[in-house]
């Protein structure tokens, strides 16, 4: 049995939530849970592919968050198979809640198979035999890393953001990015719970990720951050992960935050800005 798309239900947990609405980050692990579903639906389990030592690696993978998905929502998660080739392949996603017709969040993950020891191969036969390409075309950024760093911040890779095949999971790249950003607003002045009680939040709009070298428990990363202007009303932010004990470029991604008061869109503060190290606001 081959197939080109999957969809499952999932009820949003109390963990996955942040505020009022589910977190940014959580939707990665819910477009995991959509392919492995889909995988098992056509009758390939990943856990098959690693019993040949053979892992399908998330290279990079990318979000447009369009509406917030309340907590406690049950979402339908799409996942299609959008490209396929010999060693790689590209997944994508809509995520619906309720009766809409349109997603409150799309996405995408690109991957490449290797086995254990990091080595690219090609995709197994039974891969190619389970999934059939839509050949729909994903919706890509352009990477681009810091030209000029703002500010960074330093961490070790906890036990606990590692996946089954000893690398940091793709999500946490994600939890790492809005770590970064609310560490250095709580920093330099502005609380974003005391802003939430009092109408104004940053949601995320875009994120995304591309991951260049693999990192490992208790690497030391040193995490450099850029931050501009795109347009009157959001912020853009630019990442590159850097292993400190080898100065190797880990990944580099980018977070696009808007600014809404009261249920408004509006210009980012005065006050924002200058925290982010944006002086020509």
């Amino acid at each position: 049995m081959s197939t080109g798309s999957h969809s499952c239900v999932i009820r949003s947990r109390l963990k996955e939530t942040s505020f009022d609405h589910v977190y940014f980050g959580t939707l990665f692990t819910w477009f995991e849970v959509a392919r492995t579903e889909m995988g098992r639906a056509a009758g390939l389990p990943y856990v098959e592919l690693e019993k040949n030592r053979i892992g399908s690696f998330v290279t990079a993978a990318g979000a447009q968050y369009h509406r917030p998905i309340p907590a406690g929502a049950k979402v339908t998660v799409e996942a299609r198979m959008a490209e396929m080739g010999r060693a790689r392949c590209s997944f994508a996603y809509a995520v619906f809640t309720g009766n809409d017709e349109s997603p409150a969040v799309t996405g995408y993950t690109d991957h490449i198979a290797a086995d254990f020891s990091g080595k690219p191969t090609r995709l197994p036969a039974r891969f190619a035999e389970a999934f059939v390409s839509t050949g729909e075309s994903i919706r890509r950024p352009s990477f681009e890393e810091p030209a000029r760093v703002h500010w960074s911040t330093d961490l070790r890779v906890r036990y606990e953001e590692t996946d089954a095949f000893g690398v940091v999971y793709n999500g946490n790249y994600f939890a790492w990015m809005e770590a970064a950003w609310s560490e250095h607003l709580a920093d330099n002045g502005v609380d974003v719970a005391e802003a939430f009680k009092k109408g104004q939040t940053y949601p995320v709009v875009e994120a995304s990720c591309r991951l260049l070298s693999p990192l490992r428990y208790d690497d030391p990363v040193s995490i450099e951050v850029e931050s501009r202007l795109e347009g009157r009303t959001r912020v853009a932010l630019r990442y590159r992960f850097i292993a400190t004990s080898t100065g190797i470029t880990a990944g580099i991604g980018q977070m696009v935050h808007a600014v809404v008061d009261k249920g408004r869109v509006v210009p980012v503060p005065r006050e924002l800005a200058h925290a982010l190290g944006i002086t020509d606001s």
